[in-house]
């Protein structure tokens, strides 16, 4: 993690990397591969979105359980798979880079309306996911160094007992 007397004078936040709480094992994909097979992982990694994939582990797709719905309702009726995920993944796919401020992805989160990005290398080659819930995890992190000793205020003026 963060060793923050290797940065005197930046503010904490500001060095938090994307790395530092991205997820390294993100539910992947194929292209060629069906609603069947993206329902099981969804299922299985409780995760709400996916990387589509090609062999190298280039980032060539996105997918979420938004995306199946439809798909996987029609499957249900038809018992049979219609369409390949390359028909259902989204493109082009916003990313971010490991070594970003965590701060800058989530003003961009934010801007973007976005639930996660794809974090890749500089080939585009998956590293990992970051995702609005890794955020919420790095800004509590963060708030522990403001709020760690002490409650939050809430509000209400404080009593003392030696007034």
């Amino acid at each position: 993690m963060l060793d923050t007397d290797e940065l005197p004078g930046v503010p904490i936040m500001e060095a938090i990397q994307v790395s530092d709480f991205m997820q390294h094992r993100p539910v992947t994909f194929r292209a060629e591969e069906g609603i069947y097979e993206a329902l099981q992982a969804f299922v299985r990694s409780g995760m709400t979105a996916g990387v589509v994939l090609d062999a190298q582990r280039h980032v060539i797709g996105f997918l979420s359980e938004q995306d199946c719905l439809h798909e996987g309702l029609e499957a249900c009726y038809q018992c049979e798979q219609r369409l390949t995920l390359r028909e259902l993944m989204h493109t082009p796919v916003d990313t971010v880079q490991a070594e970003e401020s965590i701060v800058e992805v989530t003003q961009r989160m934010i801007r973007e309306g976005r639930r996660c990005y794809p974090v890749v290398d500089e080939d585009n080659r998956l590293l990992g996911l970051i995702t609005r819930h890794d955020i919420i995890r790095a800004l509590a992190t963060d708030l522990a160094s403001c709020f760690g000793h002490h409650h939050p205020p809430t509000g209400e003026p404080s009593v003392r007992l030696d007034d």
